[in-house]
Parts: structure tokens; C-alpha cells; sequence
């Protein structure tokens, strides 16, 4: 829309400014001046405030709740509205990226809460990537506690 108006790029992020209130405009005011040409910024801090990402979509798609005053098909559509913009913000492009993003998901889930904050605390990345870093933390808190990291009765040492 900005462009079609003929506003240049670096403009866009001081040309929102009069349309924005209440949490919106606080968080762009919280925006240091010399990122207030960066729109994309902007648009990060005033979605992060409102909890317009990845993880939000995930955990809105993944509640496990059937409000009373909501029928079948408008829970229906509301899963399906979520899980669209959880892959969306996820950057999730092909099906290989979705199966990536959902075994990523189930393998935090699985997790004691402590990895879980942890992973989560490192941001997007491939699930093979989640699942080196939860070994590596796990192997070192193991190794604090003065635990022995013993393999899995199943799994053959060979």
C-alpha cells in the first residue's frame, strides 16, 4: 500500500506512526530512532508484542480446549486458521520443511521442561539441529549431577 502511494522504502516505518495506538504505539516508541527506517523492525517488535509468531500460532493450534459457545466447524476452522500461520511465521515452505517443523515440535515436547526452555530459547531451526543441541544439553546436566549417561536397554552398544 505505502508503495503504491509512492512512499520510499526507508519512509514506510515513520509513515505508520500516526495510525498506530495503544500497545502498538508504545512498542514503536520503544523503537530506537535509528531502526525506525527498518520496517521490518518495526514490524517485528510491534508483532512480537502481540504474540504474532510461530510459537503463538503453534500453541493456539495445539490447545487442547472446545469452547462452549464454538461449533465443530468454526473450531474446525480456527485449527486450520492456526496451523496455516504457525507454518507460515515458521517459514515452512515445502513438505519436507513441515515434517521437519513438526517432528522439531513433538521432539521438545517430549523433553523435561528445563531442555524445553532451553531449545526454545535458541529459536527456529532444523529438527536434527533441536535434537543435537538437546543431546548436548542433556549430556551436561547429566554430567553436573554427576549422572552416567547409560545407553538405552534396547539399543545394542555395537
Amino acid at each position: 500500500v505505502l508503495k503504491g502511494h509512492g512512499i520510499p522504502d526507508v519512509r514506510h516505518g515513520l509513515a505508520i506512526a500516526p495510525y498506530l495506538t495503544g500497545k502498538a504505539l508504545a512498542t514503536y516508541n520503544a523503537i530506537p530512532p535509528a531502526d525506525l527506517t527498518d520496517f521490518k523492525k518495526i514490524q517485528t517488535a510491534v508483532l512480537g508484542r502481540f504474540e504474532v509468531d510461530g510459537e503463538s500460532y503453534r500453541r493456539r493450534f495445539r490447545q487442547r480446549q472446545f469452547p462452549p459457545d464454538e461449533t465443530c466447524m468454526e473450531l474446525y476452522h480456527r485449527l486450520s486458521q492456526n496451523l496455516d500461520k504457525w507454518i507460515h511465521y515458521s517459514k515452512a515452505t515445502s513438505l519436507d520443511a513441515v515434517k521437519d517443523l513438526l517432528v522439531q515440535e513433538q521432539l521438545i515436547a517430549t523433553l523435561p521442561v528445563d531442555a524445553q526452555v532451553f531449545l526454545l530459547r535458541q529459536g527456529p531451526q532444523s529438527a536434527s539441529k533441536t535434537a543435537e543441541q538437546a543431546e548436548a544439553f542433556l549430556r551436561t546436566k547429566r554430567s553436573e549431577n554427576g549422572l552416567q549417561l547409560t545407553p538405552h536397554p534396547y539399543i545394542s552398544s555395537q
